[in-house]
């Protein structure tokens, strides 16, 4: 499955991000999109098409595991964790 791919690879790049020491970005990036997509987006399936039951759950999973999986592999491209200093005082 697609979703099984980008959820590795965005476990793997939040883990790197966070070893370099870029923490703050990914734990916004990671609170910002579970309200946005699997908070208000799984309000609206409940709401609006309760009739896909779990299914809708799962699709907004897979939606959310891509988008965290393709902006972390982004954020670590960018090569912005290089910048930090993890031994300043």
């Amino acid at each position: 499955c697609a979703a099984q791919f980008f959820d590795a690879m965005g476990i793997t790049y939040y883990c790197a991000l966070l070893g370099t020491g870029d923490n703050a970005w990914p734990m916004k990036i990671t609170l910002s999109t579970t309200f946005i997509i699997l908070g208000l987006g799984g309000l609206a399936m409940v709401n609006w098409v309760p009739q896909v039951g779990s299914l809708g759950i799962w699709f907004l999973d897979a939606i959310y595991v891509t988008i965290l999986g393709l902006t972390f592999r982004l954020r670590w491209r960018s090569g912005h964790w290089q910048k930090i200093d993890i031994f300043e005082d």
